[in-house]
């Protein structure tokens, strides 16, 4: 009698996103959908949006944190989590109510995908300076395979409850990925 011939069945590809914590302190994000990885400085709380373990990570947010929380709460609440990927906060560097931070985002809008990575840094630079932002020299530079990855960087004043100004910084980074 003939033996049967199995046809074997592909692995699917891994989806959403993944957060571990590396030997050396810091914490490295590996995003399937966005086929991209983002490595976290040591000493970083990493913040995982996903529903199911935010809630615990907002318990584990130092007392000072407590602005922070309510971020996150209203990230949860709106159901960004396709958009933005992860928070990362530097809690050792607070000065008064703000908390160095940076954030992961991944933006799937059609339109974004049709546009290069120099005219989206051009509307985001116009943008910020219609709003009385200055905006240094935006740069586009290659990574060795031959990514392109803009920056742009922004600096502004806010007045803080008790009339506290407060130095902002602002670095951005854009590249297509997938």
């Amino acid at each position: 009698s003939p033996t049967p011939t199995l046809t074997p069945t592909p692995t699917p590809r891994p989806t959403g996103k993944a957060i571990e914590k590396m030997p050396d302190g810091t914490t490295l994000l590996t995003d399937y959908d966005g086929a991209y990885q983002v490595t976290f400085p040591e000493d970083w709380t990493i913040l995982n949006l996903d529903k199911e373990t935010l809630n615990e990570v907002l318990d584990s947010i130092p007392e000072q944190g407590q602005d922070v929380s309510k971020l996150v709460e209203t990230a949860k609440n709106a159901d960004v989590n396709k958009m933005l990927r992860v928070f990362g906060f530097n809690f050792e560097a607070q000065q008064g109510a703000y908390t160095p931070n940076i954030t992961v985002g991944y933006d799937t809008n059609p339109l974004l995908s049709v546009i290069s990575v120099k005219d989206l840094m051009d509307a985001t630079s116009a943008y910020l300076t219609s709003a009385g932002i200055n905006v240094s020299d935006p740069k586009i530079k290659e990574t060795s395979s031959g990514i392109q990855i803009g920056m742009l960087e922004a600096n502004w004043t806010v007045t803080v409850a008790g009339g506290q100004k407060i130095n902002l910084h602002q670095e951005q980074i854009f590249f297509k990925s997938g």
